[in-house]
Formats: C-alpha cells, sequence, structure tokens
C-alpha cells in the first residue's frame, strides 16, 4: 500500500484544465488520459483502500481488480480497435491516429500502474506469496 500511496501522493499527478487536456504522471513519466483511465485509476486506488482497511476482503478486492482491468481492455479494444465508438458516440465519424495514440497511452498507463498495485497486494496477503 505504501508504494501505491507514494504513487498518488508524490509522483502520480492528475491535471486537467478548460480545454480537456488531461495528463497522469507515473514515476516522472507523462502520459496524455482519458476521462475514462481517470476514473479506472481512482477505482483501482478505492479498491486498494478498502483492501487496505478490511483485510478480510484482500482476495475478494484482488479478483474484483482483475475483473475491473479485464472489462477496461476489452471495452478500450472494441471502442477503438473494433470501431464500436463511432456507433456510440453520433460526433465521431472515424477512429483517427490520434484516438489510437491515446488508447496507447491509457494502456500505458494501467500497464506502469499493475507492477505498483502488485507490490501493494504481496504486502497485504496474509501468507505473503508472490503473485
Amino acid at each position: 500500500f505504501n508504494n501505491l500511496d507514494r504513487l498518488r501522493n508524490g509522483s502520480q499527478s492528475l491535471s486537467s484544465s478548460k480545454c480537456e487536456k488531461r495528463e497522469i504522471v507515473i514515476q516522472g513519466r507523462k502520459y496524455k488520459a482519458v476521462h475514462s483511465v481517470l476514473v479506472l485509476v481512482e477505482m483501482l486506488f478505492d479498491l486498494l483502500k478498502i483492501a487496505n482497511r478490511l483485510p478480510n476482503l484482500t482476495a475478494d478486492v484482488l479478483g474484483c481488480i482483475n475483473v475491473l482491468l479485464k472489462v477496461f481492455n476489452s471495452s478500450t479494444e472494441q471502442l477503438v480497435l473494433g470501431a464500436k465508438a463511432i456507433t456510440t458516440i453520433p460526433k465521431l465519424k472515424t477512429i483517427t491516429t490520434k484516438h489510437l495514440a491515446l488508447c496507447a497511452h491509457c494502456l500505458d498507463i494501467v500497464r506502469a500502474l499493475i507492477p505498483h498495485l502488485k507490490a501493494a497486494f504481496e504486502q497485504m496477503l496474509p501468507n505473503k506469496k508472490p503473485l
């Protein structure tokens, strides 16, 4: 939990402006982010807090995080690579390279957070088995 807590309080910052430019910084590296990945990060931190405060639920929370990450990944794939966003967002006519780049940055954010989540849960699990 300390790794992610330090990440949240120190090396990670979320910013947003009127022109909706969002970025997230993880260990000094900046990533462009869309709102959905920022919500995902907040959900991950909330689940981590639950696991920290209720140790008996740590394994269940870990399962929830696994499902959450799988759903985010498959939804991202369907919306962007499968072009489903074109049919669900009225103003969107095509998927551009900008959309693909934002998608890649969002998945990079998740990939960058996974080692921190893993370390946090390894500290919390009662039998301290490596994940």
